[in-house]
């Protein structure tokens, strides 16, 4: 026996139109919607005849395009963009906003500023607590950066800020030239110039005290490892005022005399043996008969020579 299917209309319409089911489960959710909202909110007659209306015009557009569109959204997304024309703007944003409104033409010192004037400001009164410490500290604000520094100052309020602050003029840089005085500088004093380190002003010491002072600035270019061009480097920086140590050449000793650089220890006993056999020197010229040293040697040793 063969089974016949009851006829069933619905069913068939939706078969024929698939398209359709779509709209028909929207319309149902949406007068699903519209039932618990007169349920629950007090609606009045006009709001219930314009959602009406809109389900009607949603059914036509739906019809036409087959698409789901919503005037309902449509109007309340003009609500809102209406709402937010009237919104009340917060006490606190207005604060903000207006922040030159009860102080119009104030102008202030960043570094002698009070409460009242910040009060006047609207600068909040943690953040007028922090700028009041951090100047009585003694910290200066002399630019916006500064200003930025002090803890809870925001941007929006740093920017309204700015109309009313004076910023003090900039101060002039005061080229620093440094000198050193070649015969009292120590290793500390000579490692300020550029090139020279540990090593290097340490020997710069040593040399001079062997020596008993620079006599000339270019002395300090005879230094191991002071190479040409660093010298001509740290010339400008370098003077001389303080005279050197005198080398007193009819008392000291062969061991003594060897002791400075620009005497050898074959020299030195050769002078004093020259000096014991001879008698004292009386003039620098004198050492010249001894025959080992030459005038350049002499004039590189009369400034520190004391011939008594």
């Amino acid at each position: 026996m063969r089974y016949d299917k009851k006829k069933n209309p619905v069913g068939d319409y939706f078969e024929r139109h698939p398209q359709d089911i779509r709209v028909t489960l929207f319309i149902l959710t949406l007068a699903s919607c519209i039932c618990f909202a007169t349920d629950h909110l007090p609606l009045n007659p006009r709001i219930k005849i314009r959602t009406i209306q809109n389900i009607k015009s949603n059914i036509s557009q739906v019809r036409k395009d087959g698409k789901v569109t919503s005037n309902v959204a449509k109007t309340e997304d003009q609500q809102l963009e209406n709402r937010g024309k009237h919104a009340v703007i917060s006490p606190k944003k207005e604060k903000l906003e207006n922040i030159s409104r009860g102080a119009e033409g104030l102008r202030i010192d960043p570094n002698q500023v009070d409460h009242d004037i910040l009060k006047k400001l609207a600068v909040p009164d943690r953040v007028a607590d922090n700028w009041i410490k951090y100047i009585g500290a003694g910290g200066q604000i002399n630019s916006r950066r500064d200003l930025a520094r002090i803890y809870g100052m925001k941007e929006v309020l740093l920017s309204d800020l700015e109309e009313h602050i004076i910023w003090p003029p900039p101060e002039e840089k005061k080229e620093y030239f440094l000198q050193i005085e070649i015969n009292t500088a120590t290793i500390y004093d000579w490692q300020k110039l550029r090139g020279i380190g540990p090593v290097l002003s340490k020997r710069i010491v040593k040399f001079r005290s062997l020596l008993g002072g620079f006599h000339s600035v270019d002395q300090v270019g005879e230094t191991y490892g002071v190479n040409d061009s660093l010298f001509r480097a740290i010339r400008p920086h370098l003077h001389q005022s303080q005279q050197p140590e005198q080398l007193h050449i009819n008392t000291l000793s062969a061991d003594q005399l060897a002791a400075h650089p620009y005497i050898s220890y074959k020299e030195a006993e050769i002078l004093t043996l020259f000096r014991e056999q001879n008698g004292p020197f009386r003039q620098p010229m004198d050492l010249l008969r001894t025959e080992i040293v030459d005038s350049l040697w002499l004039k590189r040793l009369s400034p520190y020579l004391d011939i008594q």
